[in-house]
C-alpha cells in the first residue's frame, strides 16, 4: 500500500488548502522532480519562481553532466504564470511617485491657445 491510500478524504483536502495558502517571498521558488518526463528534451524538475518585480514564471531546471564528467544543473525560466483571469499576476511596485498627481482637472494648467 502507497502512503496515498492510506490518505482519508480531509488530507488531500488539507493538503491543497496549505498548498493553496502558501505565498512565496519575491525571488524564491521551488521545484520538484518532473515524473511526466517522456522525452530528453524535457525538463528534469520544474516549479515556479516569484521574480523581485512580482511575476511569477514557469521555471525548468535540466541534469547535465560537462566535458570533464562535473554534474550540474542548467536553469530557464520561463513565460509568466497566468492567474485566474488569464493575465500575469500584478507588478507589486513599492516605490512613491515620482510627480503628484492632480486630484481633480482644474489643476492642470491650461497652456492651450484654444
Amino acid at each position: 500500500m502507497t502512503n496515498d491510500q492510506n490518505k482519508t478524504k480531509s488530507d488531500f483536502i488539507k493538503e491543497k488548502t496549505m498548498a493553496e495558502q502558501y505565498q512565496p517571498k519575491p525571488g524564491t521558488g521551488s521545484a520538484f522532480k518532473n515524473d511526466n518526463k517522456t522525452e530528453d528534451w524535457h525538463a528534469d524538475w520544474r516549479g515556479k519562481v516569484l521574480l523581485p518585480d512580482g511575476t511569477e514564471h514557469y521555471l525548468d531546471i535540466y541534469d547535465n553532466i560537462s566535458k570533464s564528467g562535473v554534474s550540474y544543473r542548467s536553469v530557464r525560466i520561463g513565460n509568466p504564470v497566468a492567474n485566474a483571469n488569464g493575465g500575469q499576476r500584478p507588478v507589486q511596485n513599492h516605490a512613491p511617485a515620482s510627480a503628484p498627481v492632480a486630484q481633480s482637472v482644474d489643476e492642470f494648467e491650461d497652456d492651450l491657445p484654444f
